[in-house]
């Protein structure tokens, strides 16, 4: 039997076997679920990014992509089932950890409801170590994250590396739980938090004053070594009391 069915990729012509049995005298056909869709694979693959990754909504990727909103909603749940854990990962790839640790939360937006995205990669080999979707990056979420990694994945931790926003909360946590392995800020986001935070305008008072100190702090967090770094900390110590905005002093404190 020669078909032509509808399909968002326009119509098929598919040829489909049929059968006939001869204890009830009736035609059928083979199983073939999964075989045919309706949906091409790349579409699916584009409303899950745009609902997961881009943030959109289910109806802004649904009105996006020509298609409902509630197939969004079920291709999500489908696919999202048959993720492997992260210690189904680890097991099957066998990574070669360095133990350095890098650690930060992503916000995500699921079913219109906002989620955050726990994920802790070896900064060298770039495999996942763990990961959690939770309702909120919060001090009870996080321990229980660290802890996990700690005493069931058996991480073998040298060094952690973390942000500075939301993610403060691991601060006090990686102290606590690995007291005696350094942790480093993530310089990408204090450099984020740097350009974002200090005003960049020339009608500002302190124009002048931000501008130098932005310069000196980017070259601080991204000096070769330890001694130059310390060099140029001296030179902005040096000239501190001239910074008398708040927000240039609380820079100048992290940077301590």
């Amino acid at each position: 039997m020669k078909r032509n069915p509808p399909t968002k990729r326009g119509r098929i012509s598919t040829k489909t076997q049929r059968f006939y049995c001869k204890d009830c005298n009736r035609a059928f056909t083979a199983d073939f679920s999964g075989k045919r869709r309706r949906h091409a694979p790349e579409l699916i693959k584009e409303a899950i990014v745009l609902s997961i990754e881009n943030r959109l909504s289910l109806r802004e990727a649904a009105a996006k992509l020509g298609v409902s909103h509630q197939s969004i909603a079920n291709w999500i749940k489908k696919y999202g089932s048959r993720c492997m854990s992260s210690e189904q990962i680890n097991q099957q790839l066998k990574p070669q950890w360095s133990g350095i640790l890098g650690i930060d939360g992503k916000p995500i937006k699921l079913f219109d409801k906002e989620y955050v995205l726990l994920l802790a990669v070896d900064l060298v080999s770039q495999d996942p170590v763990h990961f959690n979707l939770v309702e909120a990056e919060n001090h009870e979420q996080c321990q229980r994250f660290l802890l996990t990694i700690r005493d069931e994945l058996r991480y073998p931790l040298q060094a952690v590396v973390s942000d500075m926003g939301k993610g403060r909360v691991f601060l006090k946590l990686a102290a606590e739980l690995f007291p005696f392995i350094p942790h480093q800020l993530c310089v990408v986001h204090f450099l984020r938090y740097l350009h974002m935070f200090l005003p960049r305008s020339q009608k500002s008072t302190y124009y002048h004053h931000n501008r130098f100190l932005k310069q000196i702090i980017a070259q601080i967090v991204l000096a070769d070594n330890i001694q130059d770094a310390e060099e140029l900390l001296g030179r902005l110590l040096a000239v501190k009391e001239h910074f008398t905005a708040p927000y240039q002093r609380k820079f100048i404190r992290s940077i301590e």
